[in-house]
């Protein structure tokens, strides 16, 4: 588990009690909400905040704490589930050529600069394919995984763009600042 500033400050946040947890979640935004990891980060969270906030109840609010620790809870997933909606951000167009699928990942968790390029699309359209619902996106989209083609590759001083085309589609991955991934697929039909 990488201990960075903004997991330090989550959870010296989280100690203070009531509004701790809810408030460490939400600081928590920079970590990848589909991994493991921030399981294990949210894990330990909410223990702290739990723990304080136990604490702080017993001492001064005794009669309250049910209230407290539900009010806590239904607030934690509410932050839980306005971050998941925030990080579904798929938008879909259709022109007269093609349809266009663009998104946004986060990729805090991958190493990019220890990862050659074929994993590191392969990562990102694993990443991806998790958002997609439809089938025959789905479908496409896989199919750019194990295409044989190699991937062009375009480095900036501050993005990192590579495309790949297989048959009637096309990747295009912008990584900027090694955090963030804006991906178009394109289908051509």
């Amino acid at each position: 588990m990488k201990l960075t500033k903004e997991y330090i400050e989550a959870l010296l946040i989280s100690a203070i009690p009531i509004v701790g947890m809810p408030a460490g979640i939400y600081f928590m935004s920079d970590a990848d909400i589909h991994s493991y990891e921030y399981l294990k980060k949210l894990s330990l969270l909410m223990g702290i905040s739990l723990l304080s906030s136990i604490l702080f109840s017993i001492e001064l609010l005794k009669e309250y704490i049910v209230e407290i620790l539900t009010s806590m809870l239904v607030a934690s997933v509410s932050v839980i589930v306005y971050k998941i909606l925030r990080s579904e951000n798929i938008s879909l167009y259709a022109d007269e050529y093609s349809i266009v699928i663009n998104m946004s990942l986060n990729i805090n968790s991958v190493n990019i600069a220890d990862t050659d390029i074929n994993s590191l699309i392969s990562t990102i359209i694993r990443k991806a394919l998790r958002k997609v619902h439809n089938p025959y996106y789905r479908e496409k989209l896989s199919t750019l995984n194990m295409c044989s083609s190699s991937p062009r590759v375009t480095a900036h001083e501050d993005k990192l763009i590579i495309r790949k085309r297989c048959g009637d589609t096309t990747l295009e991955i912008v990584i900027t600042n090694n955090t963030k991934a804006n991906i178009k697929f394109e289908i051509e039909y």
